[in-house]
């Protein structure tokens, strides 16, 4: 399989993949569509309409929807094979983690991995960008596109627009 050149990864099903058959999360329409090189169109009406994702890959480190959407270490836990199986197959330039949960699940890979000696050395903030190490996609972390977040305006599109231009110079880099 080619390298992906970008992955979301997010911190539930609920937040990164369809609702229902045919209706996609507002999480993806407001993520999704924030750059060309995501999407092969700007929009999404429906099911059938042509959208796919072009380079792109969506990860989610909790694969279910916790109650009261605070998942516990042991679901997070259980999740981190998954994920270790699907960066070692994806391969990708660049990786959005779409909160601090998001965050720290990837960098606890790495952490048992051998690759960081402490999570710590990185510190989540929205617009946070890391390089780790040559052979290691470039973090960029956002806060999560919840309706807590961007209905109370601590964030924003231009934010987001912001983080995404910078993902974009560093993939065009590449």
């Amino acid at each position: 399989m080619p390298r992906r050149s970008f992955l979301f990864w997010g911190w539930h099903p609920r937040h990164t993949e369809e609702i229902e058959p045919g209706v996609y999360s507002p999480v993806i329409a407001r993520v999704t569509f924030c750059t060309p090189r995501c999407t092969n169109q700007p929009t999404s009406r429906h099911r059938d309409d042509g959208l796919h994702l072009e380079n792109t890959y969506i990860a989610a480190a909790v694969r279910c929807a916790p109650p009261e959407n605070k998942p516990l270490p042991k679901e997070i836990l259980n999740c981190r094979d998954y994920l270790r199986r699907e960066l070692a197959v994806l391969r990708p330039k660049v990786i959005l983690a779409l909160g601090k949960i998001a965050w720290d699940a990837y960098l606890e890979i790495l952490k048992q991995e051998g690759r960081i000696a402490s999570r710590a050395a990185f510190p989540f903030a929205h617009g946070a960008e890391v390089t780790i190490a040559d052979d290691l996609p470039r973090l960029f972390g956002v806060f999560h596109p919840s309706q807590q977040n961007t209905q109370t305006g601590r964030l924003t599109e231009a934010m987001y627009a912001t983080v995404f231009g910078r993902i974009q110079a560093v993939l065009n880099e590449m």
